[in-house]
């Protein structure tokens, strides 16, 4: 039989040491099937981890948002108790104070690369609970603190554009914002002037897009050519003008031949 041994016993370097070998289990576990993740927030995960999230320790940070992370790459129903719990706006707002932190010239390399991995974990989180969710929901993120989730995507695009399979989530969830503006207008735009993509158009984005229309990953320039198309030009069919650039530079490649 097992002995309960309190953790007020041990040293605060230990209960940390503990604490985090506890979380790296639990996240490993969430990262699961289905069924295993299911049985982690039957027995109380999302609470945990909204205690996790106060902790201003950043691996106990980064990790915990890891066992989101997890989370939100389940069904439906768990990405919802995200929600019911709060646990992804929390999450947006720490984003805002990382996204305030990073890069930091008084930054030592070892916290610049916590802060990045954290970062990173925050906006996988924000991608997931858009392509993910329920519309409402979706809508309830891209809301939420006056659009600060749209702020902190920008900002990643902006800076992580060597990462192509970050950037293909990212991708990813900007079609689902399309597909929300084109079949729930009415709880996008607030006035005749706004629309998400035209907010963070007016962050940076548009220049982006352009750049990566040229980046050397095959699938990253086709969906940065498709947004460049769609939502800096305004194109209806996105698709018919990449055709025709495409056939304009097979008829200039067979001239030249």
């Amino acid at each position: 039989m097992y002995k309960e041994i309190p953790l007020t016993k041990f040293p605060e370097e230990i209960k940390l040491k503990l604490k985090l070998y506890t979380i790296i289990i639990l996240g490993n576990i969430a990262s699961g099937d289905d069924v295993q993740t299911q049985i982690l927030i039957n027995n109380g995960i999302v609470e945990f981890i909204n205690e996790l999230l106060k902790e201003p320790d950043l691996k106990v940070l980064k990790n915990a948002i890891w066992i989101a992370e997890s989370i939100c790459s389940g069904s439906i129903g768990q990405i919802a108790c995200l929600y019911e719990k709060n646990t992804i706006y929390y999450i947006i707002q720490i984003g805002i104070i990382v996204y305030e932190n990073i890069i930091k010239p008084d930054n030592d390399k070892i916290k610049n690369i916590l802060l990045s991995q954290t970062f990173k974990s925050i906006i996988n989180v924000i991608c997931l609970s858009i392509t993910q969710s329920l519309n409402n929901e979706v809508i309830s993120v891209l809301n939420y603190e006056n659009h600060v989730s749209l702020s902190l995507l920008v900002f990643a695009i902006k800076n992580y554009k060597n990462d192509f399979d970050f950037l293909l989530l990212i991708f990813q969830s900007f079609h689902t914002i399309k597909l929300i503006e084109e079949i729930i207008p009415d709880s996008v735009y607030l006035n005749n002037d706004f629309s998400y993509f035209s907010f963070m158009i007016n962050n940076g984005l548009g220049k982006e897009i352009e750049n990566l229309c040229n980046c050397p990953n095959d699938n990253v320039s086709r969906e940065a050519e498709y947004f460049y198309h769609t939502i800096i030009l305004g194109d209806d069919d996105p698709d018919n003008v990449l055709r025709n650039s495409f056939s304009v530079d097979m008829d200039d490649n067979n001239e030249s031949n």
